[in-house]
């Protein structure tokens, strides 16, 4: 087996060294564009027994015709001679190419200029968009509220880019076996959008602003997404995913909170009613998912266990307290399920405050800290170097230490009110955005600006739904920027890798 190993991989070198096929390498092969069906219908000339690569009256090459014949008949190789034959010719880079692109990687500000454009998802109906999250069991799967619906939708050909975006042939090769009449009809456009490129902001040197834009990457395609399951609820503003299983929660302006599985109908838990409890401001699971909290308009933080079943229908929380008299806008869970900080407005200007569910309600706030005047409105925490990053109503952002309880670094992010953030899971940077529709990357420890994309998701008064400019922002481990807003929008983007991130800083 070893041998056999070691002749594929002889065998693959000398492929590679090779190139690609020239253009003309079958000519009687060609993509029949206007055939009806399944996507493999339109390389079926493949399958003539007249177009092989080899001479067809030379008799030496006759055996090597009829292996041709037969592979190509072979569904598990389909995809690979289709790729060969019908894919983009990409060139092999000569030695001068592969220097210039080093030497282009090594400018101080080349990591803004290789960003790639983001791939929106537009709602057709143009309703905002107020919150989402991803499925952390299958990758791709993606929950999504607008004010009328909660939609999940399969978003997994979003994910592979961009090789299909510029080549049609991957594209048909993602659904070869798939029917057109079988898959769902989307209620939302895929867009790949050249014009939005970032404005870098490198301290070192400054540059004015982005490039021009890549040609020939623009393009508007319906197999982008596709629409999975809806759900007619009305007036969802939160939406959280559980880390460890296919459910997600989503809290109403109604005050109501449910707990729904992926692929299922109906909700599995009701854990709030309607019309009994202030509007939802935010919905979160614990690490480990075995609790989740609900904060709401009137200040209050419930914490409850999680439990899916008809036991679960109304219990009560363990933990219930008004945090901020006059509102709490976010909470995040401190590691452990006991210890959670909480942001909001209070009238003593405590707008941020860590509590220990453990202790007496009378003692459970164990520190406060008075910032964001008017309010604070979201908090993420950063468990690796035990910080919080709270964000306030003036555009105003803190760094807090979470183990000596003091303000690290406080500065002006934006001129409007910061709606939302997110941290990257490793910490390396974490976003923010703004009711002006600007989403800014700063870097966590350097308190720097790396990344400015103004009017990601652009204040509007055609909506009349709630919510103004950025709703929600994510950062998966891929360090993808997922993020949505009231311009009924949603929008994934590539940020560059952490060494490109910080090597852009000198």
């Amino acid at each position: 087996l070893r041998v056999v190993s070691h002749w594929q991989e002889l065998l693959k070198d000398e492929l590679e060294m090779r190139g690609p096929p020239p253009a003309d390498y079958i000519p009687g092969c060609y993509v029949e564009s206007s055939v009806q069906g399944p996507p493999i219908h339109k390389y079926r000339s493949l399958l003539d027994k007249n177009n092989t690569p080899f001479h067809p009256r030379h008799w030496s090459a006759a055996p090597a015709r009829r292996l041709w014949s037969y592979l190509v008949r072979q569904e598990p190789v389909q995809e690979l001679f289709i790729r060969c034959v019908f894919g983009k010719r990409r060139s092999a880079p000569s030695i001068t190419e592969l220097v210039e692109s080093v030497r282009e990687r090594d400018r101080p500000d080349a990591a803004g200029h290789n960003l790639p454009e983001p791939v929106r998802i537009i709602h057709k109906e143009q309703d905002s968009i107020t919150a989402f999250c991803l499925n952390n069991v299958s990758t791709g799967l993606l929950a999504l509220a607008t004010p009328r619906e909660v939609q999940e939708m399969d978003i997994s050909l979003l994910l592979e880019m961009p090789s299909w975006l510029e080549d049609e042939c991957e594209l048909d090769l993602m659904s070869l076996n798939k029917e057109p009449e079988l898959l769902p009809t989307s209620g939302f456009l895929v867009i790949q959008t050249p014009n939005d490129k970032p404005v870098v902001h490198n301290p070192a040197n400054n540059p004015g602003g982005a490039t021009s834009p890549q040609g020939g990457l623009a393009g508007q395609t319906g197999r982008g997404a596709s629409v999975v399951l809806k759900h007619r609820v009305d007036n969802i503003r939160r939406v959280s995913a559980h880390p460890l299983l296919p459910l997600y929660l989503t809290g109403s302006q109604d005050g109501s909170v449910q707990m729904w599985e992926w692929g299922h109908a109906a909700a599995v838990t009701v854990a709030r009613p309607s019309g009994t409890f202030a509007k939802v401001t935010r919905v979160r699971f614990s690490q480990h998912g075995n609790k989740f909290g609900v904060a709401d308009g009137d200040g209050n933080l419930s914490l409850f266990q999680s439990q899916v079943g008809t036991n679960a229908q109304g219990s009560r929380p363990f933990f219930n307290y008004q945090c901020h008299n006059k509102l709490t806008s976010d909470f995040v869970f401190l590691g452990s399920c006991s210890l959670v900080a909480t942001a909001g407005h209070s009238s003593e200007s405590k707008n941020v405050a860590m509590w220990d569910t453990l202790l007496p309600q009378k003692k459970a706030l164990i520190a406060a800290f008075q910032c964001h005047e008017q309010g604070a409105s979201s908090i993420v925490f950063a468990p690796q170097h035990q910080l919080l990053i709270s964000a306030g109503k003036k555009g105003d952002v803190c760094i807090l230490d979470v183990r000596q309880r003091t303000i690290r670094h406080r500065f002006i992010a934006h001129e409007s009110p910061v709606k939302c953030l997110a941290i990257d899971p490793a910490e390396e940077f974490f976003v923010t955005g703004a009711a002006d529709g600007d989403i800014k990357v700063w870097g966590l420890t350097i308190h720097q600006l790396l990344y400015s994309f103004p009017g990601e998701h652009a204040r509007s008064s055609f909506f009349k739904h709630i919510g103004q400019g950025v709703t929600q922002l994510h950062v998966d481990g891929a360090a993808r920027l997922f993020s949505c807003g009231a311009d009924g929008s949603m929008k994934v983007r590539q940020l560059p890798e952490r060494e490109l991130t910080v090597h852009s800083l000198y």
